[in-house]
């Protein structure tokens, strides 16, 4: 189970130029749908917390399902493999950066990488928000964080708390949980 760990996040990371939200949808097919070692309810709340803590997106997904997976040596097994292939290849372009520095085909390759990355982001967004957007509070809140950040150059992490507030006062009001606690058991009829 360590070593398939190490090897599946070394095998995405490799091939994920662009770091987590890119990796997003490869890693929701290899752990959620082919796998089966997270629920698709898991790896919402999975990427929602991932993007929630400070830190690189992969390696803190690493973290995440790697531990989800396999305890404590799991989520090294995944977070070494993440970060690995990213190393090997920067030590690479650092070595060779004078000699391929000025070259167009390198321009024009990562012209194209860019636009398939854009393609990735927007792949998982759609799938997180069929999963996320299911009722007309969490479509608001969507719509107005989004509006936020782009039009108003609103604070990610502040947006963040401040919906998770919201979240808080919509759906766990002190009244519905004091009645629910006063409330007799439905088995028992409350009339004399």
């Amino acid at each position: 189970m360590i070593r398939t760990l190490f090897w599946t996040f070394f095998r995405i990371a490799a091939v994920t130029p662009g770091g987590g939200l890119v990796m997003l949808p490869i890693l929701q097919q290899e752990f959620e749908e082919r796998r089966k070692w997270v629920s698709p309810e898991d790896m919402v709340d999975i990427v929602a917390m991932v993007q929630s803590t400070p830190g690189i997106i992969a390696v803190n997904m690493a973290v995440m399902l790697g531990y989800r997976v396999a305890g404590f040596a799991g989520a090294l097994a995944a977070s070494f493999g993440a970060v690995l292939p990213s190393f090997l290849i920067i030590l690479a372009v650092a070595a060779l950066f004078h000699t391929l520095g000025g070259s167009g085909a390198v321009a024009a390759a990562f012209g194209g990488v860019r636009a398939a990355v854009c393609a990735l982001i927007l792949l998982s967004c759609a799938k997180m928000a069929r999963k996320i957007l299911k009722g007309p509070f969490e479509m608001a809140i969507a719509l107005a964080s989004f509006a936020a950040l782009v039009f108003g150059g609103a604070n990610a992490a502040a947006l963040i708390v401040a919906a998770a507030l919201l979240g808080l006062a919509v759906f766990l009001p002190p009244w519905r949980t004091a009645r629910r606690r006063a409330a007799p058991p439905e088995s028992e009829d409350p009339r004399p």
